[in-house]
């Protein structure tokens, strides 16, 4: 039996670098959700909704860890970054945001 896991956000790839200048152009909402929580459990929490994000920090953590996204669908772009007590979404799409909102919520 193959079990594979369905993510909120799973037509989301993971991609490497996105510009400084291409974010400078897109016309990003931002929320910031922010708690008594560690980096790595936002981690995990940020890893149960998009794919391609790993569960566990590194030996070499960072003050601040960040992914970014592209939507094979609509071509839009995320952009994630965990760091302790704050997770900061930001997305030309709103409703990825609001999805993101309601899963950590």
């Amino acid at each position: 039996m193959l079990d594979i896991p369905l993510k909120p956000l799973n037509l989301h790839e993971r991609i490497n670098v996105l510009n400084a200048s291409e974010i400078e152009e897109l016309p990003l909402s931002k929320i910031v959700i922010r708690g008594r929580f560690s980096q790595q459990d936002g981690l995990q929490w940020i890893s149960n909704c998009l794919p391609n994000v790993p569960t566990v920090i590194g030996d070499g953590g960072t003050n601040k860890l960040t992914y970014t996204f592209r939507s094979s669908f609509t071509r839009t772009y995320l952009i994630v970054e965990i760091e302790d007590e704050a997770i900061t979404v930001q997305s030309d799409n709103f409703s990825v945001i609001t999805i993101v909102k309601d899963q950590l919520s």
